[in-house]
């Protein structure tokens, strides 16, 4: 029989039931608009604005990122603490869904450049809030022997998604502003997945406790908490080291190995697929079995291991086939890394009653690199040449598993 948290809240302690296949449409929901979002917004400044497209684009996903990263903080202290008949977490996933489909759409009636990043920063907040809501409820409603398995299949929805955005965004590269109206509704079907087979439970009756700004503020800090803090930077370092190399893969292949574009851009297709069929199973084995051996850090200091290798191997076999090493060897990191570190966080968080706000700073661990890793690799391979590149993701490599290592409440 199933048992209850604190909460009354319900967890699954003998099976995952519909929480995975919840979990994996869950994540597929949120990665399809985020990932083709950014390559309609592309295709949409190439339209109206040819000559300034890159640093329109820049801009945008710059504000975006920083929007995101706000958000996740605010949105999930503020889901720790809020009080309906639909429990804490459903009405932040339909809200976030409703945010960004409104944003989407109204950008293709506005020709301001700042209100179109506005509108895009908006967006992304809206699916920060979505994102917030729906990591919380892997704490309140999964048993801590099943965190693998329910990470897992997160992971894995986040993989399929990430390779369905470029077909999904190819049907809309002409009419990209459609597209973008269009593609926010999956995150609004996840919503209503969880509103309907997940539904939580009133907790109206729960006493609010009333508090100063001053207090609320101080909410908003992150806890003081070594195994945290070991876990954000390890996460951080690890996706910072793979994302400068591959945010730079079509230099690295024409400049550093001195192939045509024509060359480089088939290499890129045969690599994306590798990524993402490697990765897929690497995600899927290393979740469950993590749960049944009941050890998250050998996992995701092996995941550090094979990353170090991964972008080591182009500086030390100067040859293109070191592309295809690279993706194969980053790809089972990755997969390693997203399915078993969902797990550790959650069981890394200090204070269960913060559990969305602590997640929320969490997650700009993965933010973070996303927003500043072009630009670090850009300044290393203009200063100091695409050798130093790799170096530099070998020394965060070894950073991350520095940072995993002595995490002392999860074994």
């Amino acid at each position: 029989m199933a048992e209850f948290n604190e909460r009354g809240e319900r967890l699954f302690q003998t099976k995952l039931g519909r929480m995975r296949w919840l979990n994996l449409f869950g994540a597929m929901a949120w990665n399809l608009p985020s990932a083709a979002g950014a390559t309609l917004l592309q295709a949409y400044f190439a339209q109206t604005d040819p000559a300034n497209k890159v640093g329109m684009f820049a801009t945008a996903a710059m504000a975006a990122g920083l929007a995101g990263t706000l958000t996740v903080i605010v949105a999930g202290a503020l889901s720790d603490r809020t009080r309906s008949r639909w429990g804490r977490r459903n009405p932040w996933l339909l809200g976030g869904a409703a945010v960004a489909i409104v944003c989407l759409s109204l950008i293709q009636f506005v020709t301001v450049f700042p209100l179109v990043v506005l509108l895009y920063a908006i967006f992304q907040a809206g699916i920060n809030m979505y994102v917030t809501a729906l990591n919380a409820l892997l704490p309140d409603r999964v048993a801590k022997h099943l965190l693998g398995q329910a990470s897992a299949f997160t992971a894995f929805g986040t993989l399929v998604a990430s390779g369905a955005a470029g077909f999904l965004a190819a049907e809309f590269l002409d009419i990209p502003a459609t597209g973008l109206a269009v593609i926010g509704w999956t995150m609004m079907a996840g919503a209503l997945a969880f509103w309907f087979f997940l539904p939580g439970k009133s907790n109206k009756a729960d006493a609010v406790q009333r508090r100063t700004l001053g207090e609320i503020l101080a909410g908003l800090r992150p806890p003081s908490d070594r195994d945290f803090w070991f876990a954000f930077s390890g996460r951080m370092l690890f996706f910072l080291s793979l994302l400068m190399v591959i945010n730079f893969q079509l230099y690295i292949l024409t400049d550093f190995f001195g192939l045509d574009n024509a060359a480089a851009g088939d290499m890129i297709g045969l690599g994306s697929l590798i990524l993402a069929v490697v990765a897929g199973v690497s995600t899927m084995t290393s979740g469950p079995l993590s749960d049944k051996v009941r050890r998250r850090k050998p996992f995701l200091i092996g995941a550090t291991v094979l990353g170090l290798i991964a972008v080591g191997f182009p500086l030390a076999v100067r040859e293109p086939v070191a592309y295809y090493v690279f993706m194969a060897l980053a790809a089972i990191g990755y997969g390693i890394f997203i399915s078993v570190d969902q797990a550790l966080m959650v069981e890394v968080l200090p204070d269960a009653k913060n559990a969305a706000r602590d997640l929320g700073f969490l997650s700009t661990a993965n933010t973070l690199p996303i927003i500043f890793s072009a630009g670090l690799s850009g300044i290393i391979i203009s200063v100091l040449g695409f050798e130093w590149l790799f170096i530099a993701g070998i020394v965060f490599q070894v950073a991350a598993a520095a940072c995993i290592i002595p995490i002392r409440r999860v074994k």
